[in-house]
């Protein structure tokens, strides 16, 4: 079964985050996270095996922002292919033997586009879409636009991603507020992803899943679509100069039922979101 044909079947559940997990086994101050696909691939699908074992149904490559303008800040810039292919078989080789999705993730270049920034039109197209085919090639499931605040930046990484042929997922990074950072708001987002082609629509990253509730009833209110919610482990929080996420695998798994009973398609985590997480989350989902 593929990828959208198993999310209009009912849901799915995914992983959680990845760059608190690399930081706390080592990843260096200003190192870049997708560098660990060729320095330490083993530890990544460690992490993969991890989720799997709690409850995982669908794994994200760590290649949230292995896209050339981000890797430049890096030196990293000629590694677009071979950064993504890895990412793509270290989390193929983790599944290996189950039946559980592997899906690319592309992550915001990290500049803001003309005119509020110098990054072009042209460059993020460019950038998005050179990654997007490399994830393709290496046998991708789908591709995930994620954690967007621009929805200028989230419609041309959606129509970069569309020209695999693959499903793509697009989900912009919200407030609680209800609109992320650059306005956009959760109706809005809708109208302008799904003209830009996104075959899911959803919200991750930013709050928790108290917060996220109600952005996601905003969704599901105004897109017809499959859906997807992966709040982070509660809002962030700095304790003694430590980014922390306090919200308990329990009341993850109680948010996660009622997602399901909105009719969320993929319901996971973002950052924060550990294995214990999604090991409570299955088990209230999927009584296991």
């Amino acid at each position: 079964m593929d990828l959208l044909a198993a999310v209009k079947a009912g849901f799915i559940i995914g992983d959680g985050g990845y760059g608190a997990t690399i930081i706390s086994h080592g990843l260096a101050s200003g190192e870049c996270e997708e560098s660990w696909n060729l320095a330490h691939p083993e530890r990544i699908e460690g992490f993969h095996r991890e989720f799997i074992q709690a409850g995982s149904e669908l794994l994200q490559a760590n290649t949230f922002g292995a896209n050339r303008v981000s890797l430049a800040r890096h030196s990293l810039a000629d590694k677009v292919g071979e950064m993504n292919r890895a990412g793509v078989e270290i989390a193929r080789r983790a599944a290996a033997g189950k039946d559980i999705f592997v899906v690319g993730s592309m992550g915001p270049c990290g500049e803001l586009l003309q005119p509020y920034g110098d990054l072009t039109e042209d460059s993020a197209l460019h950038a998005f879409s050179e990654q997007a085919a490399a994830l393709a090639k290496a046998g991708a499931d789908g591709l995930f636009v994620e954690t967007f605040t621009s929805i200028e930046e989230a419609e041309i990484a959606v129509r970069a991603a569309k020209q695999t042929g693959l499903p793509v997922a697009a989900s912009m990074s919200f407030q609680a507020s209800g609109a992320t950072v650059m306005g956009v708001k959760p109706e809005q987002a809708v109208e302008r992803l799904s003209a830009a082609g996104a075959d899911i629509i959803g919200a991750n990253c930013g709050i928790g899943p108290a917060q996220l509730f109600p952005i996601m009833q905003e969704i599901k209110s105004c897109f017809s679509g499959p859906t997807l919610a992966q709040p982070n482990a509660g809002m962030p929080q700095l304790v003694e100069g430590k980014t922390v996420f306090p919200e308990t695998p329990e009341t993850m798994a109680d948010f996660a039922v009622r997602f399901r009973d909105l009719g969320i398609n993929i319901i996971g985590g973002c950052c924060g979101t550990r294995p214990e997480h999604i090991w409570a989350m299955a088990e209230q989902l999927r009584g296991k």
